[in-house]
């Protein structure tokens, strides 16, 4: 199965390839897929270590730097995968140095928290 988004394809045959090599872990940096599950699923059948992993901007700011996307998609994309595979550890980058203030980065990180996303051992606030 692939699935085709922005005219790109996602091939988890080649997922799967990479991840058999003896040493090599695949960590998926993802788009958020305009929300399509089918395409969460795609990739999580590949079986990579870790997945779907977003670049995450503040709720307010996520328009102005990434055109087209959007923070709760993003934030459901990631639940989802959760959802369908639980033992497939999620992360989610932050973008960090665009004007945020401290109550908006904490935010994103309970959000994150909150579906699983990142280790509440992780963070300290």
């Amino acid at each position: 199965m692939t699935c085709q988004i922005r005219g790109r394809t996602i091939l988890p045959e080649r997922l799967r390839h990479k991840a058999a090599i003896p040493g090599v872990a695949v960590e998926v940096l993802t788009p958020d897929f305009q929300g399509r599950a089918d395409c969460i699923k795609t990739v999580l059948d590949a079986e990579p270590v870790v997945s779907i992993t977003i670049s995450r901007l503040y709720r307010d700011f996520i328009r102005k730097v990434r055109p087209g996307s959007k923070y709760d998609r993003s934030m459901h994309v990631l639940h989802t995968a959760k959802k369908l595979n639980a033992a497939i550890p999620t992360k989610s980058g932050l973008m960090l140095g665009l004007g945020e203030s401290f109550d908006e980065v904490k935010e994103v990180l309970s959000d994150l928290r909150k579906i699983d996303a990142i280790s509440s051992r992780s963070v300290n606030t």
